[in-house]
């Protein structure tokens, strides 16, 4: 029975907040985002081929979301995937986290074509570490939407643990098999310092997108 009065005793009060929190003659609707507001939700999708080092590939497909301020800036976070060709990591598909930053150079409301510059900087689940400053153009559609082109420089750093890694070279003497891999490399060379896998991580990237 206290607690049906309780209860009673609730209810006015409840209503009294409701009222507040809606003044009158307004919705939820009252305090729906505002459309015209100077920040938007922004997104793109990404792919991108490293080139420079034919033994040290890298090709991407990456997707970004974040907040557009204003015509043009925008900061947001990105994920995807890249698939690595170079010998010395065996061809591996890494996940992949970054932060990214971009700026319009010109107003995209006002041109068809708009240059931008923007830059990300992240980390590779292959233990690596990597900034990439880009520029590049977008051609504009409808609303906000765009396709991109750009060109970038990547520096990525190798942080693994290994004083150096191998590089099997079929026939050059005998074969040890690794117990822990099953892999196997020559006895008498073909090693790779690990200064050389970090020179060789690095280089242009070239990218198309679509902005949405």
């Amino acid at each position: 029975m206290k607690r049906l009065f309780l209860l009673l005793l609730l209810v006015p009060a409840l209503c009294e907040l409701h009222a507040q929190a809606f003044p009158e003659g307004t919705t939820s609707a009252y305090y729906a985002p505002n459309p015209n507001s100077n920040v938007k939700y922004r997104g793109s999708l990404d792919a991108s081929i490293r080139i420079g080092n034919s033994g040290v590939g890298r090709y991407g497909i990456t997707t970004i979301h974040g907040l557009g301020i204003g015509d043009y800036a925008m900061v947001g976070l990105g994920t995807g995937l890249y698939y690595y060709t170079q010998r010395y990591y065996k061809e591996t598909t890494q996940w992949t986290l970054f932060l990214h930053g971009q700026s319009n150079l010109i107003n995209p409301k006002k041109h068809k074509f708009v240059p931008y510059a923007g830059a990300s900087v992240g980390y590779s689940a292959i233990n690596s570490f990597f900034a990439e400053p880009t520029f590049g153009v977008k051609m504009m559609l409808k609303g906000s939407k765009a396709l991109k082109l750009s060109i970038g420089y990547v520096y990525e750093k190798y942080n693994g643990s290994l004083s150096k890694m191998w590089e099997p070279v079929p026939g050059s003497g005998t074969i040890i098999v690794d117990p822990e891999t099953g892999e196997s490399f020559p006895a008498d060379g073909g090693y790779v310092l690990l200064d050389d896998v970090r020179d060789h991580l690095s280089g242009l990237v070239i990218s198309f997108g679509y902005q949405f």
